[in-house]
């Protein structure tokens, strides 16, 4: 049966503790790191991310395989990182570990919020079933196990990580050598060794102020990083150009597409009668607007409909010719002319 440790100080501080993208400063990029020298007996040992390097010493041998790493047999990276090894060792074990949180050596079958712990009698072994480390939620949670001396697991044991625990949060601060016997998550800094027996896998790093041996067939493989992630929602455009598909946020109107502003049209015009004269009629010295039938500048254009001037308008009446004008004279004047001449 599982044994449940809640402790409320161990949420409280766990989020702030340790940034995992920060503590190994130049070590971040390094799977294993030794001191005096490290080396993969037996079978093929893989490294299937990360680095491996040494500094101050020399000493990288054995049958190995890097699937992105490096090699650094103290060259500048691996003096870099020998140094902040060392800074982040200190920054570990100088975290203070809560009364609450003074646990018995054996972890198995125990179940650990996030929080920083240490043992009672200065190790941890992991000996018989699983430890389990409850994220509360959080994917920022961590934990950070200081033992003065060893850390030792078993074969058959293995890691429950739920609710939001990540492997790149687990650290262990060893004061003297750890040795694992099955697979394994964290990250191990140790004052003197760590020994990664055969076909173990671990996720995390094993960085060690001696030595780093690889039994036969280990593999290592560094902890996933955080990945920052937009908040819900939110949907990110580039800068320079909008996203395909991209659609306005609910509620707002998007911009009309750009429309040329329809030519300005003169109000129209009363004529004497009070009638607005036709739109498409254009005031003389207009320029007439297209599809309008301009009005020779000559004639003045009739208040409402343009009627030329050799065609009567509709219902009206032609004006009187010259010879009939001429007519109606000789009528009134030859009664006139007879009464002379008689």
């Amino acid at each position: 049966m599982s044994i449940v440790l809640l402790f409320m100080s161990a949420l409280v501080v766990s989020s702030q503790l340790v940034d995992s993208t920060t503590v190994w400063g130049t070590c971040n990029s390094f799977s294993v790191h030794a001191g005096t020298a490290v080396s993969f007996d037996g079978g093929l040992s893989t490294l299937h991310s990360g680095d491996v390097g040494v500094s101050p010493g020399t000493e990288i041998t054995g049958s190995f395989s890097l699937t992105t790493g490096s090699n650094h047999p103290n060259d500048s990276a691996a003096i870099n990182c020998a140094a902040d090894k060392t800074i982040a060792y200190d920054l570990l074990t100088g975290l203070t570990c809560d009364p609450g949180n003074l646990l018995e050596p054996e972890l198995s079958g125990t179940t650990l919020l996030p929080g920083v712990y240490c043992s009672s009698s200065g190790a941890f072994s992991l000996s018989a079933s699983t430890l389990t480390l409850d994220g509360a939620g959080s994917t920022n949670s961590v934990w950070v196990f200081q033992a003065a001396t060893t850390l030792t697991t078993s074969t058959a044991t293995s890691f429950i990580l739920q609710n939001g625990a990540k492997a790149r949060n687990i650290y262990w601060a060893i004061g003297s050598s750890a040795s694992l016997g099955s697979s394994f998550i964290g990250q191990i800094v140790a004052g003197a060794s760590v020994t990664v027996g055969t076909d173990v896998a671990v996720t995390g790093r094993t960085l060690a102020q001696a030595a780093v041996t690889f039994e036969s067939a280990g593999t290592i493989t560094l902890p996933a990083p955080a990945v920052s992630t937009p908040a819900p929602g939110s949907v990110p455009v580039p800068s320079s150009a909008p996203a395909p598909g991209s659609a306005p946020a609910p509620g707002s109107a998007p911009a009309p597409s750009s429309v040329p502003a329809p030519s300005s049209v003169p109000a129209p015009s009363l004529s004497p009668s009070g009638v607005p004269a036709p739109s498409f009629i254009p005031s003389p010295g207009e320029v007439p607007a297209p599809n309008s039938v301009p009005v020779p500048s000559s004639i003045p254009a009739p208040s409402l409909i343009p009627v030329p001037s050799s065609v009567p308008a509709p219902n009206s009446v032609p004006a009187p010719s010259s010879v009939g004008q001429l007519l109606a004279s000789l009528v009134v004047i030859t009664p006139a002319l007879l009464i002379l001449f008689i």
